[in-house]
């Protein structure tokens, strides 16, 4: 069987000719999908999490998000030490929403922290037993303006939350 025939059909003018509408309706669709592809990559958190959260990891040598935990945390801290109750009243409201986003993050399901934390155990989380106490305080904090609460009590809170970020390797 001789080949010839057949690759001067392939190379012919006369079928390049009739193929030219499908090559250029080909690379019209080619490049619609590149762009698409392109374009929902970027608009994703496909990149963030497969590349620079990794990338991140990798270069600081610690868990992605660590610096913003350690930030939020220090800030509440420190508004503990001033002793303004409405100051660190709302510190601690926001340590306990950086606990449900870290836990929602890493894939606890539930409508909120409250149902999060009932997934958890104390064998594997040894803090929960302080943190919902904590976080019914905070539910508190949020529903009555007056609620009236002790330094002391802030303190403990302060440190539940801290073990909670150790022990979830958020913080550093």
């Amino acid at each position: 069987m001789d080949i010839n025939p057949i690759i001067s059909y392939i190379i012919s003018p006369e079928l390049q000719e009739t193929l030219y509408p499908l090559k250029v309706a080909s690379f019209i669709v080619v490049f619609f999908f590149l762009g698409f592809i392109t374009w929902a990559v970027f608009k994703t958190m496909w990149i963030k999490f497969h590349i620079l959260f990794d990338l991140v990891e990798f270069l600081t040598m610690r868990p992605y998000g660590v610096k913003k935990v350690n930030k939020i945390w220090n800030r509440a801290a420190e508004k503990v030490r001033r002793n303004d109750q409405r100051e660190y009243k709302h510190a601690l409201v926001d340590l306990d929403k950086t606990l449900d986003s870290i836990l929602r993050k890493s894939g606890n399901k539930g409508k909120n922290l409250e149902e999060r934390l009932s997934q958890l155990t104390e064998g594997g989380f040894p803090p929960l037993l302080r943190i919902l106490e904590a976080h019914k305080i905070c539910e508190e904090i949020k529903t009555d303006l007056y609620y009236d609460l002790e330094p002391e009590e802030a303190e403990k809170m302060l440190a539940a939350y801290k073990e909670a970020f150790l022990c979830l390797h958020a913080f550093n």
